[in-house]
């Protein structure tokens, strides 16, 4: 059967159309599929980012795990150092109120030992002027001893002449002067050494001048009762010295005065004069028989002595003078030597 022509128009309009709508359809869905893709691309990496992040979130709290353990740990380490710390707060506090105990004992204690003290010193004050009125009176008394033994020879020469005097009436002139000499020097020597005894508590001002020493040493032997048959041998090497002529003229009678004890009435005694420069030096030696090693140290103390007969105080007197002539005195054995140094021109 033959189809109108106008019908088969229609249709190749229809295919025409149906052609280009499948080209546009075919486009868009081209298109579309492109979105597509590019969208899935996208997701892809977005899920590969969340897959990342996600990763991180799980390390972070990995490491928030790991660290809420570590912290768990510390925390219950710390809660023992706090147990540990609160056990010796109490401790502290115990101890703190009895070291309070103790220290209120302690001041009381303090109190007691300081009340105690005052009293101990009012004792010792107490003593010590009860032992400084002895020490006084024990030194009057030692004074009163050695001036009573250095008086005894002056005033047994005042007694003999006295007697010789009152025995013979009719003495010749010559005798007369003797005896008259004699009270003299007593009575000096007594002076001198109550003299030397007040300077030795109270030091004087020295009279210095310039002297012979020779004329000193003589003056010195002088004032001492040297028996005959001792000889005193002097070196005449003189010498001028600036002194106190009375004061060392004492000095040297004690120096004397002790050799003729240690002699005993037998032996010799020499001094010698040596210049030594600005100093001089005087040396008095006797054939004694010495004065023990663990004795020398103490020879210059005051009423100190080697002998039993006389208290020591003469060489004490003889240090003080030297000393304020600005010299020196020693002593040295084998044989007995006093050694007096002196400066030419104190």
């Amino acid at each position: 059967m033959t189809r109108p022509k106008g019908n088969a128009a229609d249709l190749a309009k229809l295919a025409t159309k149906a052609y280009y709508d499948l080209g546009l359809a075919k486009t868009e869905i081209e298109e579309k599929e492109k979105i597509i893709h590019e969208l899935s691309t996208k997701s892809s990496e977005k899920f590969s980012e969340e897959i990342k992040v996600n990763k991180a979130i799980q390390d972070k709290i990995k490491f928030l795990q790991e660290l809420a353990s570590t912290l768990s740990q510390n925390n219950e380490t710390l809660e023992l150092e706090n147990k540990k710390l609160q056990e010796q707060k109490n401790e502290f506090v115990t101890l703190n109120s009895d070291l309070k105990k103790h220290l209120e004992d302690v001041v009381l204690k303090e109190n007691d030992l300081e009340f105690q003290k005052e009293q101990l010193e009012k004792k010792i004050n107490q003593q010590s002027e009860e032992i400084s009125k002895s020490k006084k009176l024990t030194t009057l008394g030692e004074i009163s001893s050695k001036l009573g033994d250095e008086m005894t020879i002056p005033l047994s020469m005042i007694q003999d002449s006295a007697k010789k005097l009152e025995s013979l009436p009719r003495l010749k002139i010559d005798d007369k002067m003797q005896i008259v000499r004699n009270l003299h020097r007593a009575t000096r020597n007594m002076e001198l050494y109550l003299n030397s005894i007040r300077n030795l508590v109270t030091p004087s001002q020295l009279n210095i001048s310039h002297f012979s020493l020779l004329s000193v040493i003589d003056s010195a032997i002088e004032n001492v009762p040297i028996p005959g048959n001792i000889p005193v041998n002097i070196e005449q090497n003189d010498l001028i010295v600036n002194c106190d002529f009375k004061l060392l003229s004492v000095c040297f009678s004690q120096i004397l005065l002790n050799s003729l004890q240690e002699l005993n009435e037998e032996g010799k005694i020499n001094i010698r004069i040596m210049d030594c420069g600005a100093d001089i030096m005087i040396a008095f030696e006797d054939t004694g028989k010495g004065i023990p090693h663990d004795i020398l140290p103490k020879i210059f103390d005051p009423f100190f002595s080697t002998s039993n007969k006389r208290k020591g105080i003469g060489l004490a007197i003889c240090k003080n003078i030297i000393e304020q002539h600005g010299g020196s005195i020693s002593v040295k054995n084998f044989p007995t030597t006093v050694m007096v140094r002196i400066p030419q021109n104190h």
